[in-house]
């Protein structure tokens, strides 16, 4: 080996174990990024203009990236405390209804009109009553314990939470005001073409529009539809849960289940069995086909990728890297047909200047 190519070579591996060392280090705030880049791209139009009329991309780059953090921020605090209260209401009507109604379970008669005691009657001769008793504890007071360790758990959590929010607003800052550079020179420095270059970039713009629009459009669609369900089956805080819906139906896997299920089981708990079925069927099978089928055709539609390729780049991504895998997996997959493409001209090409020297 002569002395350039161990020179390449020692560059090739300090750098792998340099990029591998800089992910252990931001592996704990790669969200709080990904949320900045989003937040990024999705205000650069109003930084473009903002810059234009205020001649300083760094003075707009920093009131844009305030302004976004801060109405996260007001976001964050309007879903949390609706969220607390129906985990208070939650906890408060488990402790209370609970034990009063395995009591009134226990004095069912075989012979009662009653849908639930019929239910309870049939479990009890098949499973036995004390087993239904240990099995239905079972289940219901892990539920209790888990709001409580997850009030408590976000409580010790506030000031990492600080922590992701300055994360989200400097990594806002740095994508408005060097992003577009960063992406010239990451493109830059590829071995390609420059229409390869450029059909590349596009097709990344494709999938991040699609995916966004589609999440946005989809998640805002769900947040309608649960409250006015709500709202006809005379629930509570119909609007709230709507809202609510609208944030977490961005958060697969679980998304809009976070709100309806504990809706589900508080109503079970005050004994209103018809709307807790009614809220059940409803959601799980409407945002069901909502999230499942309807989210994937959109973004499919809009990015010109086969619905079989985004469906599995949604639920790959996910699977494989969590939150960020809802973008992530659907912009590897299109790349990956891209490259293929890039890849099948390239081979085109190579035949068809191979047979015209040959005819020379």
């Amino acid at each position: 080996m002569n002395k350039d190519n161990l020179n390449r070579f020692f560059i090739a591996v300090f750098f792998l174990l340099l990029a591998y060392l800089s992910f252990m280090i931001l592996q704990g705030f790669l969200m709080s990024i990904f949320i900045g880049a989003i937040v990024a791209y999705m205000i650069y139009p109003v930084y473009k203009r903002l810059e234009k009329a205020t001649g300083s991309g760094k003075a707009s780059a920093f009131l844009l990236s305030i302004a976004a953090v801060s109405i996260l921020i007001i976001l964050f605090g309007l879903i949390i405390l609706p969220l607390a209260g129906e985990f208070e209401k939650f906890y408060l009507v488990y402790s209370s209804s609970f034990p009063q109604m395995l009591e009134e379970l226990g004095k069912c008669s075989s012979d009662s009109d009653d849908l639930k005691c019929q239910v309870y009657t049939y479990l009890s001769v098949n499973v036995g009553e004390s087993a239904l008793r240990d099995a239905v504890i079972s289940i219901a007071k892990p539920a209790s314990e888990y709001v409580i360790n997850n009030i408590m758990e976000f409580i010790k959590n506030l000031p990492n939470l600080f922590i992701q929010f300055t994360i989200i607003l400097f990594s806002t800052f740095y994508f408005l005001n060097s992003g577009a550079s960063a992406v010239r020179k990451s493109l830059k420095a590829l071995p390609l073409k420059e229409q390869q270059k450029a059909k590349i970039k596009h097709r990344i713009e494709d999938v991040l529009n699609a995916v966004i629009y589609g999440n946005l459009l989809t998640s805002f669609i769900e947040g309608v539809i649960v409250a006015i369900l709500f709202y006809l089956l005379g629930i509570d805080l119909a609007v709230i849960a709507g809202i609510l819906i609208m944030v977490f139906a961005l958060l697969p896997p679980l998304g809009a289940m976070i709100v309806w299920l504990p809706a589900v089981i508080i109503l079970v708990l005050m004994k209103e069995y018809v709307k807790a079925i009614l809220l059940f069927v409803a959601c799980f099978a409407i945002l069901g086909y909502i999230d499942n089928i309807a989210r994937p055709a959109i973004i499919s539609k809009r990015v010109r990728l086969s619905f079989l390729w985004v469906l599995l780049g949604v639920f790959g991504g996910l699977s494989t890297f969590g939150f960020i895998g809802i973008l992530a997996g659907p912009l590897i997959l299109s790349l990956f047909v891209t490259v293929l493409d890039l890849a099948g001209e390239e081979l085109i090409e190579a035949q068809n200047s191979e047979e015209n020297n040959h005819k020379t």
